[in-house]
């Protein structure tokens, strides 16, 4: 079916592309359409087909109903965030528009293989129902009450030492998915996003998705990038538009980055959890040495800068004592704890496994490519196998197209259906 585009439409869509910086031709590439037919649809010159509508809406973030009929007089937040940051790159602008996208197929994804849920709503809600005291608190107040509550909700706890290094972190992107919350980590070079949220998918159907650039973030601080941008799902960002954070940092004053920092902070590393660790660890504050720090990275899994931050604030050490342990090198002793602290090429030699290829997991998108994680390709390939998508639509979900699809997985398909 074709929706007859109005001006209005036209007149958005020509409007959105301009506020991102993105010009129609790398905006069809991203989208993996004919820019000749893409510049026919800018141009009015060809209808809006129906299909397209989904997609091209989650990507742009607007309602499918407002691009459709061009009934948004103003852009989305996201892109008057791009307009107003001068200093963004192509490849943040283009790095949103994929990002956008892969949650879009994610959600798609989810939808052919099980029915998502949406236990976030009640989650959001009830948080919002117990801040209602604090309106008129600090960010900072108002961050850490929140968080009391999400740990509360996700059942994080302390660890222990009986049960192995684990803890809270293992239990983050779980969780959340299985409240209904899309998580996706990839890494993107040239990029200085560090991470993002956003809502995908069409009425009566939305749900956030969060994002983390993985290049030089290791394991432990993409758990506290998670919970940041968990902040602003909760609190920032409506069903259209988004909330980006960039690797420069938080803006001082930010009244939305001083509560997801503090969002963040509560969740992972509260004042229960220093103490714990201290009895359990047998820490001396004033002299933790190499091994204590890395013992506290390990059982709170988050990174050493953020835990030393949380101790300072809630009064274990002073100013001095952070500026000391932080320049701190602990790489070594963090590895003999846990196997988060390896590498790829470290992991995959002390445990004997091997992990997905980086070739069968990278985009062939022509104006910028993405690494897909390694579980949502592995997902795509299962719903193949099971027959429940077509291998043409395995590969739109892999934003590569039919043919690579089979020169990379066309045998191991093979092989299993035999």
């Amino acid at each position: 079916m074709a929706i007859r585009p109005l001006a209005g439409s036209l007149r958005m869509l020509i409007d959105l592309l301009n506020d991102a910086h993105i010009e129609a031709d790398t905006c069809a590439s991203l989208l993996g359409i004919s820019s000749r037919l893409f510049k026919t649809w800018v141009d009015g010159k060809r209808d809006l087909p129906g299909y397209i509508i989904p997609e091209l809406a989650s990507v742009l973030g607007v309602s499918q109903d407002a691009l459709a009929s061009g009934s948004v007089r103003e852009a989305p937040a996201i892109w008057f965030k791009f307009r107003e940051s001068g200093n963004l790159s192509d490849v943040d602008r283009e790095l949103v528009v994929l990002i956008r996208r892969l949650g879009f197929f994610q959600h798609q994804l989810d939808l052919a293989t099980s029915a998502p849920n949406n236990k976030w709503q009640l989650l959001f809600k009830f948080i919002d129902e117990q801040l209602t005291p604090n309106r008129q608190a600090s960010p900072s107040i108002q961050g850490r009450e929140a968080a009391k509550v999400i740990r509360d909700q996700l059942n994080f706890g302390f660890p222990r030492k009986s049960a192995g290094v684990k803890g809270n972190g293992d239990l983050i992107r779980p969780i959340l998915r299985k409240f209904g919350v899309l998580t996706i980590e990839a890494p993107v070079p040239e990029s200085k996003i560090e991470g993002c949220s956003f809502y995908v998918g069409g009425p009566g159907e939305q749900r956030p998705c969060l994002f983390v650039n993985t290049y030089k973030q290791d394991w432990f601080r993409r758990n506290h990038v998670f919970m940041h941008e968990l902040a602003h799902a909760i609190f920032d960002i409506d069903r259209e538009a988004a909330s980006i954070d960039f690797r420069e940092g938080t803006e001082d004053g930010d009244v939305k980055e001083l509560r997801a920092e503090a969002f963040a902070g509560e969740s992972l590393v509260p004042k229960e959890m220093l103490r714990h660790l201290q009895s359990m660890l047998g820490l001396h504050w004033d002299s933790l040495s190499d091994s204590d720090l890395a013992g506290l990275v390990a059982y709170s899994q988050v990174e050493p800068k953020f835990v030393l931050r949380s101790a300072l604030d809630h009064g274990f050490i002073d100013a001095e004592a952070m500026l000391r342990y932080q320049d701190r090198s602990i790489s070594n002793e963090l590895k003999q704890l846990t196997e988060r602290a390896l590498d790829t090429a470290e992991f995959e030699r002390i445990t004997g496994t091997s992990m997905m290829p980086i070739a069968l997991r990278t985009t062939t998108i022509p104006s910028r490519s993405l690494r897909l994680p390694v579980s949502y390709v592995a997902r795509v390939l299962s719903a193949v196998r099971d027959a429940i998508i077509s291998e043409s639509k395995a590969a739109e979900l892999l934003m590569i197209d039919e043919i690579t699809f089979a020169e990379r997985f066309g045998k191991v398909l093979e092989e299993v259906a035999a």
